[in-house]
């Protein structure tokens, strides 16, 4: 198939990151992360997150409603990638390494839109 060069990609957190109900890894008793927990993944709607003070809203998607949105704009799925931390931001930022390597934390998508025939 043919692509007349018209694309969208684009990237948000990925919806594991969000469908946590308790914002944070399950722990042992020394504090090290064992799990996290999965909840209401399935569920659309807002997700309200309170770090440093600082309380905010983010809309929780699943990745099914993102292929959707692209299928529906007329375009195809093309790419989608759940990149990890690059070595070098592990080395950069240990503190949050771990998670990154455990989960993902970002979502990116391409779709393309098929030249006319």
């Amino acid at each position: 198939m043919a692509y007349a060069g018209r694309c969208l990609v684009f990237s948000v957190e990925h919806p594991l990151k969000y469908a946590n109900s308790g914002g944070s890894w399950l722990s042992d008793g020394d504090g090290n992360a064992l799990a996290w927990p999965v909840d209401c993944y399935l569920q659309e709607g807002p997700r309200v997150e309170e770090k440093n003070g600082l309380t905010w809203t983010k809309w929780h998607r699943t990745i099914a409603m993102y292929v959707e949105g692209l299928v529906a704009g007329g375009l195809q799925l093309t790419a989608l990638k759940e990149p990890g931390a690059t070595n070098e931001g592990w080395r950069l930022q240990p503190a949050i390494a771990e998670g990154n390597r455990r989960r993902p934390n970002v979502l990116v998508l391409r779709g393309d839109k098929p030249a006319s025939e």
